[in-house]
């Protein structure tokens, strides 16, 4: 995005333009009532993430669909290896959470 006031390139999370020092809140102003809420996040990791929905919930749905296959699908005739799949997944979902809500954020402006 460019600064109206001055042309300069700016990033698409800038609140101001860093040369000229202009505001370009009314661009973001949308973003802040859009943006996905951390606590929500998290939340949905903890209590519903073994069926991904908390991918559903950051716009990852192809995860969110990986998890609702190793868990409904595949765990009966596997014998519970998907369980461990997506358990091990889960957890690295905790490590990727606030990377995504970032990224998820950062693309509404």
């Amino acid at each position: 995005m460019f600064c109206k006031n001055c042309g300069v390139e700016i990033s698409d999370c800038a609140v101001i333009c860093p040369k000229c020092g202009e505001s370009v809140i009314t661009r973001n102003y949308r973003a802040v009532y859009e943006a996905k809420e951390p606590a929500v996040a998290w939340l949905l990791w903890f209590f519903l993430g073994g069926l991904g929905v908390h991918c559903f919930y950051l716009e990852r749905g192809g995860r969110g669909v990986l998890y609702l296959a190793l868990l409904i699908i595949l765990s009966w005739p596997t014998k519970g290896i998907s369980l461990l799949v997506a358990l091990l997944l889960w957890l690295y979902d905790a490590t990727q959470i606030n990377k995504w809500l970032r990224e998820v954020n950062c693309n509404r402006i």
